[in-house]
């Protein structure tokens, strides 16, 4: 609680106190503001004042900003509602202290506008009660920096009390009072609902006669539990979010990026922890990547080609995919103990492997003068596979058992999935699904895929045992599942809100 007593400092650069500081004992911010995605949980908000409507906040992974001082490492929290959804990047510091916002939405927080540092006026350290932090101008990048604008200076004056909010009490939490600094200080009009959370509102003394626009307040271990929005010509509340539920029992995402790129995607998984597909550098040019289980991503590039793609991955390490040659003509590749070898299907103008396993059975599909066909390549021998009746057929994920899944297509109508196993097909079809595509099964008959709704906008499932479940990451506007581990890991791509696409995988 802010000592109303006591002389008021202005926090500079990277939270150095200037003036005189208070008595009351400092908090790292970071220990309101965890960072880890096994201690953050999801999260939902009720509106108790405005519009109604719930509000969710979670984690959704981490990704790595490429500063020229060092490459640093967040984890990507997730703001949404039906009609909002936003992003952010944060890290804590290596010594447990600080919160350090990295992205908002889909900008670089920076130093400067060629990314050469993050902003040290985007770092949240050691706070007590009554410090007024002044943040200076920092500047807002985007990804390949093509984009870069100032944000001006604004402030917060820290204020640690009791709060309370629909989902419990939280002694200690730290209120953020938004100020800005270029109006004068209006008393607040909260519509008494500072009785109900039981705070104690500021003075102008306290704010040193700025007038406030907004609030946080964030609980030890908990992170964010009660946002308010105020007008600051007149100072009466606006909107205000409170903390309803915590749920910390659903999936973790480990979602993941190549540093600074708009496009990572992943594409299979072997049991080992290894992830491959691929990603587009700021040059427009697709490489391949392999991301090891401890998160070490390596480029692979076909030699010669002006563009590699990786589609699997087995547990040898054998690595599928295709490239385009200097010519534009794309064809399938196989990467075996550092070796590349081609992959053309005989009388295909386009070879494109989706799949291998255990065995080095090999599935794909090809392009040829009269359609599109599936391909399983076993023991150096091609066999042409196609649905009855199809127009298209794709196959692009196989099992150890050698059951495979695909998309077919008729001559006009979307697509639909199927699992050839045993020699017989069986198609697949999300319920009420525009277009389903199977891509991944695993050695228990799981398979993923990725369906779309009549609304268009694709979505992830999972059918196991004969039931669907939607897997959708959360925060993402179009989520694909490209694969999953004989563990039941499925891995696949994102879009988020700001159009980044991003690889991940998920442990149920």
């Amino acid at each position: 609680m802010l000592d109303r007593s006591a002389p008021v400092g202005i926090a500079g650069l990277g939270l150095a106190l200037l003036g005189a500081a208070f008595a009351q004992e400092t908090v790292p911010f970071a220990d309101y503001y965890p960072t880890d995605p096994r201690v953050y949980c999801a999260k939902t908000f009720e509106r108790t004042l405005g519009s109604p409507g719930q509000w969710m906040s979670t984690i959704v992974g981490k990704t790595t900003v490429p500063y020229g001082s060092g490459a640093v490492t967040g984890v990507a929290v997730c703001n949404y509602s039906p009609d909002y959804l936003s992003g952010q990047l944060v890290s804590g510091s290596s010594d447990g202290t600080t919160v350090r916002a990295l992205a908002l939405g889909a900008r670089y927080v920076s130093a400067d506008c060629s990314l050469s540092a993050h902003a040290e006026a985007m770092s949240w350290g050691l706070l007590h009660d009554g410090m007024i932090v002044g943040l200076k101008k920092y500047q807002l990048v985007t990804r390949d920096l093509s984009e870069c604008r100032t944000e001006e200076i604004w402030g917060y004056l820290v204020d640690i009390q009791d709060v309370t909010v629909h989902q419990g009490r939280y002694d200690n939490a730290v209120i953020m009072w938004t100020l800005d600094l270029n109006h004068p200080f209006r008393p607040l009009n909260l519509h008494s609902k500072e009785y109900d959370l039981g705070v104690i509102l500021p003075t102008a003394s306290d704010t040193r006669g700025y007038s406030i626009t907004g609030f946080e307040a964030y609980g030890v271990g908990r992170g964010l539990i009660l946002s308010g929005d105020v007008d600051a010509g007149s100072g009466v509340l606006n909107d205000l979010l409170e903390l309803t539920a915590v749920a910390c029992d659903g999936p973790i995402y480990d979602a993941f990026d190549v540093r600074g790129m708009m496009v990572t995607a992943a594409w299979g998984a072997n049991d080992n922890g290894a992830i491959v597909g691929q990603y587009r550098d700021h040059g427009g040019v697709v490489h391949a990547f392999l991301r090891s289980k401890k998160g070490e991503l390596t480029t692979i590039d076909f030699p010669g080609a002006t563009a590699t793609y990786a589609r699997d991955i087995n547990n040898r390490g054998d690595t599928v995919g295709g490239y385009r040659d200097a010519a534009n003509i794309s064809h399938g590749f196989l990467l075996r103990n550092d070796v590349f070898t081609t992959i053309d299907a005989p009388g295909g103008v386009r070879t494109e492997p989706t799949g291998v396993n255990a065995r080095g059975d090999i599935v794909g599909l090809f392009a040829a003068a009269d359609a599109q066909h599936g391909f399983l390549l076993r023991n150096d021998v091609f066999t042409t596979i196609d649905f009855p009746g199809a127009a298209r057929t794709q196959l692009l994920g196989i099992n150890d058992s050698g059951d495979v899944v695909g998309a077919y297509y008729y001559s006009s109508g979307p697509a639909h999935g199927f699992l050839l196993s045993k020699g017989a097909f069986a198609p697949i079809d999300v319920p009420d699904a525009q277009r389903t595509e199977a891509r991944g099964i695993n050695a228990a008959g799981a398979i993923v895929g990725t369906y779309a709704l009549p609304n268009g906008l694709p979505r992830g499932f999972l059918l196991r045992k004969g039931i669907f479940e939607t897997i959708e990451v959360p925060c993402a506007q179009q989520t694909f599942l490209q694969d999953i581990t004989n563990r039941g890991d499925p891995v696949g791509r994102f879009i988020d809100s700001g159009g980044i696409t991003y690889g991940f995988s998920v442990s149920p």
